[in-house]
């Protein structure tokens, strides 16, 4: 089994209690990704993989974002392998 976690901070001069307009920043907001999958070997020539993924993305709270409570998806993805 393998898994994972990252965090990415897509804010940039951000300054607290202060207009992005004014410091020129970004509100991009932060992503959060949990992530799991696991590995089957049938045999030398063939694999499959499953893997989960949760991925919570917010941004920062002002007037008139479009995104200001964030999101939240899970993401399920398969693979077979064949390898001669």
């Amino acid at each position: 089994m393998v898994g994972r976690w990252s965090v990415m901070d897509f804010n940039s001069n951000i300054i607290k209690d202060t207009s992005a307009t004014v410091t020129g920043g970004v509100r991009g907001g932060v992503q959060t990704v949990w992530s799991g999958g696991l590995n089957w070997y049938i045999n030398r020539h063939f694999r499959m993989q499953l893997e989960y993924s949760h991925i919570n993305a917010t941004r920062s709270q002002t007037v008139g974002s479009v995104n200001s409570k964030g999101r939240s998806v899970n993401a399920l993805g398969s693979r077979i392998q064949a390898a001669f």
